[in-house]
């Protein structure tokens, strides 16, 4: 049985769209934001819902070239990590978005292709289990989905 593959594949589309105790996922909170909202910064050193999004796609990227036997494509600091309003708002709210719908899709696609034991593998060039790697993007898309909720919420209040 692939126990440990069913509940990662599950905690990471339950993120997107699911019952989660927590009672907000990724659909609650974008669906319905304008390209206006997504774009703006409520303070100037507050991201914006949409360089949140794209620092979650970009991290989403790098993890699953990871899982897939390749190298990281990203680190901390690299000028993708976060990008900026003005190179965002050149693809657009709605195709960020399917393109950070899709990274979730292809994560769990290619998880739920594997076993568990897979997990327990040791990725050579950073010394990590690909089962650090797959939690490690759950932690960080809990993290950003409450952040996400926060810029919302000041963006309605300010």
């Amino acid at each position: 049985m692939n126990n440990t593959i069913l509940n990662l594949t599950r905690q990471l589309s339950e993120l997107t769209d699911g019952e989660l105790w927590i009672d907000e996922t990724f659909l609650k909170k974008l669906t319905g934001l304008t390209e206006e909202q997504a774009f703006t910064r409520p303070y100037p050193s507050v991201h914006s819902v949409a360089e949140i999004v794209s620092h979650l796609l970009e991290w989403r990227i790098s993890v699953l070239s990871i899982l897939q036997g390749g190298s990281r494509t990203l680190t901390m600091g690299s000028p993708s990590d976060w990008k900026n309003n003005a190179t965002l708002r050149q693809e657009g709210w709605p195709v960020l978005k399917e393109k950070f719908y899709k990274s979730q899709q292809d994560i769990i696609a290619f998880l739920s292709r594997q076993q568990d034991d897979y997990l327990l593998q040791v990725d050579s060039k950073e010394n990590h289990t690909y089962l650090y790697y797959t939690e490690g993007l759950i932690h960080h898309d809990i993290y950003h989905l409450g952040q996400i909720g926060l810029v919302i919420k000041m963006l309605t209040t300010t």
